[in-house]
């Protein structure tokens, strides 16, 4: 768990050669958490690979299978790999274990919108928003795939 520690710190420092460093050194320690699996997985998503990282989060899920990050984090490699359909059973899962979890209500909005539901798309991005605090920084974003998808499928004009 130090090490998984040390590897959010390396992490939020931009140091990702570290993280990886420090996470993998706690998985090959045999931690027993799914934590450094999810902590890996994520950083290999930001670095744009995200096959790389379905195999840590599935490996998260294998260990802690009520792990609503490791499960929406999947999700959101499946939406990299536009396989949306995986996508949304991911994001669906966690949103099941933890409802509140409004990270999930994010991942369905980019999966639906992959599918072309906007009418679905639209409503977990007004979930998102329903959840998220004012300061939040994917709030914005989601405010704008709103407001596009909404003139795409004329759903404003109805609403008034």
């Amino acid at each position: 768990d130090i090490l998984n520690n040390m590897g959010v710190i390396y992490q939020r420092k931009g140091l990702i050669d570290k993280a990886i460093d420090v996470y993998s050194q706690a998985i090959d320690m045999g931690s027993k958490w799914s934590s450094p699996y999810v902590n890996l997985g994520t950083v290999y998503l930001g670095k744009g690979d995200p096959l790389t990282a379905l195999k840590w989060f599935k490996m998260a899920i294998k260990i802690d299978p009520y792990d609503a990050v490791a499960l929406a984090n999947a999700g959101f490699a499946y939406s990299d790999m536009e396989d949306y359909t995986n996508a949304i059973e991911m994001h669906k899962t966690a949103l099941l274990i933890k409802p509140s979890y409004r990270t999930a209500h994010y991942g369905l909005g980019i999966a639906y919108e992959g599918i072309k539901d906007y009418r679905m798309a639209i409503y977990h991005w007004q979930e998102y928003i329903r959840m998220a605090p004012k300061e939040d920084g994917w709030r914005r974003d989601a405010e704008r795939h709103i407001r596009r998808l909404s003139k795409g499928i004329g759903y404003e004009k109805r609403r008034r």
